[in-house]
């Protein structure tokens, strides 16, 4: 697997799904809307929840 980042964005929260984040969740909505990371790029609904937050930190 390819690690970088590309220029797909990740899609942003809703606010009923932000609400359940937890403070380490959280720290993902600080990405930039023009960068995407190694989960946009490769498992997407292949992984868990928690599997995404690592991955995009």
């Amino acid at each position: 697997m390819t690690k970088g980042m590309s220029l797909i964005g990740p899609r942003p929260a809703l606010p009923r799904e932000v609400a359940m984040n937890d403070e380490r969740a959280k720290a993902t909505l600080r990405v930039k809307l023009i960068c995407g990371g190694v989960w946009q790029a490769s498992s997407r609904s292949d992984s868990s929840f928690t599997e995404k937050v690592d991955m995009d930190l």
